[in-house]
Order: structure tokens, then C-alpha cells, then sequence
């Protein structure tokens, strides 16, 4: 069979698309759609890597929890593809790229779609704070954000309110930033079983990654969907960039710890 069909990337939204292990072909769709459309860059480790159209920079923990793949099934398929040549993959130092081979026979756009597509990305610059800084408050306007408190935990469903919100407010608002049913969906998932304070450290490391991505306007990836961002978990990516904001989080909580009890203390 000929031709081909417009697959856009907001089906990786779709909670069907990661509902289950991946098969070989899904996750072969998935490298081509999560690879860059245009020329770019992204930092691990406070390095940059310059990325061109057709390649992509994820780490096999990524596509590991991604397709429900142990890391030594990830990179047995990776070889695959690039064995058969429909992948080439470059190691660095800090990570790995991997570049689509044909990646223009499967993505065509005109000048017109790309001009649109960029268009409404948006872009916003980046205020940076405290690792831990974002705490769960109650809304009071719930009913005006279409969110169904019966399709959760209560929990999770406020602490997915203090992400949306920041990450709106970062990405350039909640137009930017896809559906917030499918993002609700995608959280859900995310943090099936969470204690409270496991739920502070997920609405943290997720806004925190943004805010460093959002840093630097040129870092393709920092004006995903919501949806997109959580189904990837993106954060995971650079685990020297985890390693430091873990210690820097445990660390801040330490300090409010002991400034409660300072506090509280009796002289």
C-alpha cells in the first residue's frame, strides 16, 4: 500500500496510546513522532546538544517507562532499527541522539503548515524559584475549570490543579498547553498510589524541569502539551539534573522542618 495519512503528535495525548506495553510498531511511530520537527537544541548536564530535524534526544529510562520496556529490550529494538537502517545512533558524553533515517518521507509539511504550527506554539520567558515552592492550595472556582472530582482522588485531583495552573502560567497560558482532561488523565496515571507527600515532590520535579527548559527559549520540547510532557516524562531524561534537584528538594524540606520547629519551640 502507497501514500501516507497526517498522524498528528497529540495522539500521543491520548490515554489508548499508552495504555498498554508497547508492540514494535507503535514504538517505531512513536520515535517518529517524538522526533524534532525543525532544528534545535536541549541541555543535559549543562551541556547543549543541537538537535536537526528528524532526531530526537531520549534516554532509554525515557522510552524504558515510556513503552513498558525493560532498558535491555529498549536497546535491543534501538539496535534493530539502526541495523536495518531506519535509525543512526550517536552516543555523547551525556546522552544519546537518535536521528530518523528518511524522516521528510514520513513527516512532509509545507511551508504554510509549519508557519502555523510555530505560530501557535508561543513563547514565554521563564521565572526561576525554589525547587520546592509550589504547595497545594484549594480552589475555589473547581466547577469553572471542568474537572470531574469523582474521576480521582481528591489529592491528586488539587495537586494537579497547582500543576496545571504553574504550568499554564509558564508554558503561555492554558490555550498553549493542550486538553486539561487529557492532562488529568495523564497525571492520574503518573501518580497512581502516591502518598500527599510524594504528590508535592511530582508537582515540583515536573514544574522544575520546565522552569529550566523554559530558561532558554531556542530548548525544543518546552512548549509541549501538558499531556505530552507527563506521558514522556521528560524529567527523567538527565539524571544528573534529577540527582541535583533531589538533593536540593530533600534538603528544602529539612529546612522547613526545622524552622517549624524553631517556631513552635518554647524560650
Amino acid at each position: 500500500m502507497s501514500g501516507w495519512i497526517k498522524l498528528y503528535r497529540s495522539i500521543q495525548d491520548n490515554d489508548l496510546w499508552l495504555a498498554e506495553p508497547f508492540s514494535k510498531g507503535q514504538a517505531w511511530a512513536d520515535l517518529i513522532l517524538s522526533a524534532n520537527h525543525k532544528p534545535g537544541i536541549f541541555w543535559v548536564r549543562q551541556v547543549q546538544i543541537n538537535l536537526e530535524r528528524g532526531q530526537l534526544g531520549l534516554s532509554e529510562i525515557t522510552f524504558s517507562k515510556r513503552w513498558k520496556w525493560s532498558r535491555g529490550k529498549v536497546r535491543r529494538y534501538l539496535a534493530m532499527l539502526e541495523n536495518r537502517g531506519m535509525i543512526v545512533q550517536q552516543k555523547t558524553p551525556v546522552t544519546s541522539v537518535i536521528t530518523i533515517c528518511n524522516y521528510s518521507t514520513y513527516q512532509q509539511e509545507d511551508a504554510e503548515q509549519t508557519g502555523r504550527t510555530e505560530q501557535q506554539a508561543g513563547q514565554l520567558s521563564v521565572q526561576v524559584a525554589d525547587n520546592s515552592r509550589y504547595t497545594n492550595k484549594n480552589d475555589k472556582n473547581d466547577k469553572k475549570k471542568n474537572i470531574d472530582h469523582h474521576n480521582g482522588d481528591q489529592g491528586v485531583i488539587r495537586w494537579f490543579e497547582t500543576l496545571w495552573q504553574n504550568y499554564a502560567q509558564l508554558t503561555g497560558g492554558a490555550s498553549k498547553i493542550g486538553s486539561k482532561k487529557a492532562a488529568l488523565r495523564s497525571w492520574q496515571r503518573l501518580t497512581k498510589g502516591h502518598s500527599e507527600a510524594k504528590l508535592r515532590y511530582q508537582v515540583n520535579v515536573c514544574l522544575a524541569f520546565q522552569e529550566m527548559r523554559r530558561a532558554d527559549p531556542n530548548i525544543l520540547g518546552s512548549n509541549q502539551h501538558c499531556a505530552t510532557y507527563l506521558n514522556q516524562e521528560v524529567w527523567l531524561s538527565d539524571e544528573q539534573w534529577l540527582s541535583n534537584f533531589d538533593q536540593q528538594y530533600q534538603q528544602q524540606l529539612k529546612n522547613e522542618q526545622t524552622n517549624e520547629g524553631d517556631n513552635g519551640s518554647i524560650n
